[in-house]
């Protein structure tokens, strides 16, 4: 009997005593047979030790998406069952095994008296988390340690991939994906960065995937971004708040000239409305400036920066038609009038500090 007429259930004994993804990948690749009886296996071992990294790429291309659904449902599993060292090689199997070791002896200390969520302490047993990181009021981690999946026991790693298959989902159009990805827990409100109307400050990077992978904008912001309205509509309606982070969707909406978009975000009374009609003034767009007023944007209290930025460029057009509608420049503080001339930008871009050097002189002798 040839390899490939084994029942499945031997194939996935086999395919156990592989110890990397390669190489069942290699496996699966012989014929169609081993195909269709491993690819679920080879799914199920990415979702369990590579935290379904595989997401990125089914969400990427349109047709995966009963592939996306088998890796949410490895994760599902993974999150419950031990690593078998068995799958793995020497190398990782070592590691598996110093880390439950290390979980025991964290969590036989601290498991009467610590009322921290078991899967933190697990976390911190591993080695994944430290506990001055364990601060839900720093805004670069915030969204991480309160996720709900991070709460069910969904290892970080695995969530921000799944964070991440969202936004990938939504720059590629991908709208089944999206839906996938949010009904197994993906979050419409989540950003490893500052919120609205709070100063920046450094803060350290920490690397918690496989690869290396940049801070993702919020997924409202990104799906502004790319211009598509049915996926705004569609964020909007599971809750995504576009006033709670620093990237505004409406100054990029303004930016881009979206009309549809701004309508769908100022229903929702976002923020930022005097950078973006101050962005509309600055650049001489009159019909904009019409639309945001007619749309619903309040000139008496987001019109005053735009009324005197209007005033110094010499449109009177802009000018009478804010003045119309409430704006006045005697409600702009000094601060406000020094910067007219500077757009707000759309707040993906950290603030530039520029560091002060103080030149010294040689003292003079008075006598000289």
């Amino acid at each position: 009997m040839g390899l490939s007429e084994l029942p499945i259930e031997i194939l996935w004994i086999i395919a156990s005593y592989l110890s990397s993804q390669r190489n069942i990948y290699a496996l699966v690749k012989t014929n169609r047979r081993l195909h269709q009886s491993l690819e679920k296996y080879l799914l199920y071992w990415n979702a369990q030790y590579n935290h379904g990294s595989a997401l990125l790429f089914a969400v990427k291309h349109s047709g995966l998406v009963p592939r996306i659904r088998t890796i949410l449902v490895g994760l599902d599993i993974a999150r419950t069952r031990p690593h078998s060292t068995r799958m793995l090689s020497p190398r990782k199997a070592k590691r598996y095994t110093d880390d439950d070791s290390n979980e025991e002896e964290e969590l036989s200390d601290e498991e009467e008296s610590s009322d921290e969520d078991p899967c933190l302490r697990r976390m911190i047993g591993r080695g994944m988390i430290r506990r001055g990181f364990l601060n839900t009021t720093n805004p670069y981690w915030a969204d991480v340690y309160t996720h709900p999946l991070l709460l069910q026991r969904y290892c970080i790693p695995s969530t921000l991939n799944i964070q991440h298959a969202l936004v990938v989902g939504i720059q590629t159009r991908n709208t089944e994906a999206i839906e996938a990805l949010l009904q197994f827990g993906a979050e419409v409100n989540f950003y490893r960065g500052h919120r609205a109307g709070e100063p920046f400050s450094k803060h350290r990077g920490r690397r918690w995937l496989s690869h290396s992978l940049d801070i993702d904008n919020p997924p409202l912001f990104t799906a502004v971004q790319y211009g598509n309205l049915e996926i705004v509509n569609k964020l909007l309606e599971c809750g995504a708040d576009p006033q709670r982070y620093t990237p505004s969707p409406l100054y990029r909406a303004v930016e881009d000239g979206r009309r549809d978009l701004i309508s769908a975000l100022l229903k929702h009374d976002v923020r930022s409305q005097k950078a973006a009609l101050k962005l509309a003034v600055l650049r001489g767009d009159y019909s904009m400036v019409e639309f945001l007023l007619s749309a619903g944007l309040s000139a008496s209290e987001h019109g005053h920066a735009g009324l005197y930025a209007a005033e110094m460029k010499g449109y009177e057009d802009i000018t009478t038609l804010l003045k119309l509608h409430g704006a006045t420049v005697d409600a702009l503080s000094e601060a406000d009038k020094m910067k007219w001339a500077t757009e707000d930008k759309d707040g993906t871009d950290p603030p530039t500090y520029y560091r002060c050097f103080i030149q010294t002189s040689p003292e003079i002798d008075e006598s000289e």
